[in-house]
């Protein structure tokens, strides 16, 4: 959230897991301050209602920092088989938003329990959050696409005109801008990137 500070994890081409590594000058140089040799999040998310708080999952286990990603604990995350993305509340730091290979989750707690959302059964690639609104999500969902939530999921419409993601292809990543609510960027798992100017509604591509 501070526009400077960013944190990574992974596995090189050469092998072996990163670990958590950090960079406090907006990526430029990187030091690996946690978990090296034992993670490569695929899943990893920062709290913007408390930036100490990280999440992690690597292995069907979420992992939970509560002071900058220097220390990290397995927490129990009950019912949550797996996590493709995770999406802490922008307003409270225990809610968090998990998709998985069988819908999206909801924890109120802080990750140690989690409860079916929407989309029971089905594969969801990635969810988002709006900085700014906590009632306002994206989610892509496997054979139905983009679709997005006024109302924190209750109810949910369809997407996403101009986004050309294949049948073997899905979104990965969604990023919202903190400045701008209307401005939105998608990341495919084949790496093509997209740029939304009205919220999800259409979008155009910015690299393929």
């Amino acid at each position: 959230p501070d526009g400077t500070t960013f944190y990574s994890s992974g596995h090189p081409p050469t092998g072996g897991n990163i670990g958590v590594a950090r960079s406090t000058n907006m990526g430029i140089d990187w030091e690996t301050i946690a978990l090296a040799g034992q993670v490569d999040f695929h899943s990893m998310a920062i709290s913007r209602a408390n930036p100490s708080i990280l999440y992690g999952y690597h292995g069907n286990r979420l992992y939970k920092s509560t002071n900058g990603g220097e220390m990290w604990r397995v927490v129990a995350a009950s019912n949550l088989s797996s996590a493709h993305g995770l999406a802490p509340d922008p307003q409270d730091e225990n809610a968090l938003w998990a998709a998985s290979g069988s819908g999206l989750f909801y924890s109120s707690d802080g990750g140690n329990s989690f409860q079916l959302a929407s989309f029971p059964g089905a594969i969801v690639s990635t969810v988002a959050i709006d900085p700014h609104s906590p009632t306002h999500l994206f989610a892509w969902v496997i054979g139905q696409g983009l679709l997005r939530s006024d109302d924190k999921g209750a109810k949910w419409q369809l997407i996403g005109s101009g986004l050309q993601v294949g049948d073997r292809d899905a979104v990965g990543h969604i990023a919202i801008d903190p400045a701008d609510p209307n401005r939105l960027y998608a990341a495919t798992i084949s790496a093509s990137i997209y740029k939304s100017l009205d919220r999800g509604e259409s979008w155009q591509l910015v690299k393929r």
